[in-house]
């Protein structure tokens, strides 16, 4: 005859911490320069590993920048955007 040992337990599966997704690191101030491209991707952090996020700027963006929907900002200033001090304003979602 087998012998055998048989048990039973619990799993308790608890809320996920409700926390939003955040940049990190924050973006830094950068020094553009004329007619050259610049691209940056926004270093947005889920709350939880292999969550999806979106971002989306909270101001109009300068003529000709875009934001992906991944998060890559990308511009070639023209000569007739500088010399000039332009501040973004994003968001990163869940």
């Amino acid at each position: 005859p087998s012998l055998t040992d048989r048990t039973s337990f619990r799993l308790l599966v608890s809320q996920l911490q409700d926390r939003a997704p955040t940049f990190d690191p924050a973006p830094s101030n950068q020094v553009l320069t004329e007619e050259v491209t610049w691209s940056y991707s926004l270093p947005g952090v889920p709350r939880y590993p292999g969550q999806a996020l979106g971002y989306r700027a909270l101001q109009t963006l300068p003529t000709g920048m875009t934001l992906s929907a991944t998060g890559l900002l990308t511009w070639t200033p023209t000569d007739q955007q500088g010399p000039q001090l332009y501040t973004l304003a994003v968001e990163v979602f869940d």
